[in-house]
């Protein structure tokens, strides 16, 4: 057995100690269904380490939000940045469909897996492409459902995570509080490429749709998305279909309905109802 195996089944092991047989066997489609490519040299030590953080955050983030209904392809690219990880890019077709990721191996593996980077890249890769006018609804996306798997990994708790999601909606309210619908007004921040307004301000929509779901359905956005990666991930191709599949799997319209809202109702009133 090769060195690549041994790391695979010792992480394999970590991972599913404490499951049932039935969520290993999961978690075993999962990790075989994980793969890297070398896009720059690494030596053997940081291979290693690059494959103990990827294989971790590749599963976790899939134990989260589902399994892909395809592979998940690490393309990794060792440089010297002022950050632990930067160029992390979400590739959602072509021959590099998966998510690049540059590692400045001078950090620690701590760095590396605290950081939303990868987790939110992964994320993205739970939607299908989207129109690039959508923009703000799929980094809302990947903003809002990388902390839920960070959450579940023991990174936030739900107290902390909490206090951070109403800290960040809170320093983009000033920005909203302008004429326009909502979707005028983070339609403009997205233009103007104010990060901030447009990944958090489209994190809102589904920081109410989770909200929802579990004071009134007993689910959650999660759940939803793990359902999705099987009932409609691979055939979606507008924002339209997502939200109906969404909606299909849950039952109710409550996704095309919160749509309809932060469409038509002022900025200052979808951000005074978060």
């Amino acid at each position: 057995m090769n060195r690549f195996h041994h790391t695979l089944s010792f992480l394999f092991m970590l991972l599913i100690a404490n499951l049932s047989l039935a969520s290993k066997k999961d978690s075993l489609r999962i990790v075989k269904d994980i793969s890297i490519s070398w896009e720059s040299k690494f030596s053997a030590e940081e291979k290693s380490r690059v494959e103990r953080i990827l294989y971790s955050l590749g599963y976790h983030a899939q134990a989260s939000l589902g399994k892909l209904p395809f592979p998940l392809k690490f393309y990794c690219r060792q440089k010297e940045m002022s950050q632990p990880l930067g160029g992390c890019v979400a590739k959602f077709g072509g021959p590099k469909r998966g998510v690049q990721v540059g590692f400045d191996m001078r950090y620690t593996d701590e760095q590396f897996i605290e950081s939303w980077k990868i987790h939110h890249e992964i994320s993205h890769l739970h939607l299908p492409w989207l129109e690039k006018k959508h923009e703000w609804f799929y980094e809302g996306f990947a903003t809002y459902m990388s902390r839920q798997i960070m959450l579940d990994m023991g990174l936030f708790t739900k107290e902390s995570l909490d206090k951070l999601n109403r800290k960040r909606i809170d320093e983009i309210r000033d920005s909203f509080d302008r004429d326009g619908t909502f979707l005028e007004v983070v339609t403009y921040h997205q233009d103007q490429w104010n990060f901030s307004e447009y990944y958090w301000g489209g994190s809102t929509y589904f920081y109410r749709a989770n909200r929802a779901l579990e004071k009134k359905y007993d689910t959650n956005l999660k759940e939803i998305i793990s359902k999705y990666q099987q009932r409609g991930r691979q055939t979606d191709k507008t924002l339209n279909d997502v939200l109906r599949s969404w909606d299909n799997i849950l039952g109710k319209k409550l996704f095309t309905s919160l749509m309809h809202k932060y469409k038509t109702e002022s900025a200052r009133q979808v951000m005074a109802d978060v």
